[in-house]
């Protein structure tokens, strides 16, 4: 709860100077790994800025948990719970926002791997 009333007053910080900066109104954007503290600020600058915003986690609960609370700001955000490190999810995602949007303006890739092995053997995962 601690961390959701910081946030909650950084978002409002962030609202106050707005009107300073440039925007994104109408762009869409996809921000993956949104539901830990930085992503969740990298998802509140965009929505802050104008954009809709569509946030992809592997934890469903603090997806939905996320969506709620920044829908109930008035702000355009929908989320999916996936692991983005599996084919069949992101072929998922892709039907979903297609469903939903017409384009994809803003990709943050923000989710994490640890993947040890030379670039040149990273082989894709079914």
């Amino acid at each position: 709860m601690k961390n959701t009333l910081k946030y909650m007053q950084t978002s409002q910080q962030m609202k106050q100077t707005k009107g300073n900066r440039w925007h994104l109104q109408g762009k869409k954007a996809l921000v993956t790994g949104g539901n830990r503290n930085r992503q969740k600020a990298i998802v509140e600058e965009l929505l802050t800025l104008g954009a809709e915003v569509w946030l992809v986690a592997r934890n469903e609960q603090e997806v939905s948990e996320l969506v709620t609370t920044l829908r109930d700001q008035g702000l355009p955000a929908q989320g999916t719970m996936a692991d983005v490190s599996k084919s069949a999810d992101c072929h998922k995602l892709m039907e979903q926002l297609s469903q939903q949007w017409d384009k994809l303006d803003i990709l943050v890739n923000n989710a994490g791997t640890n993947i040890r092995k030379k670039t040149l053997s990273i082989r894709r995962r079914k």
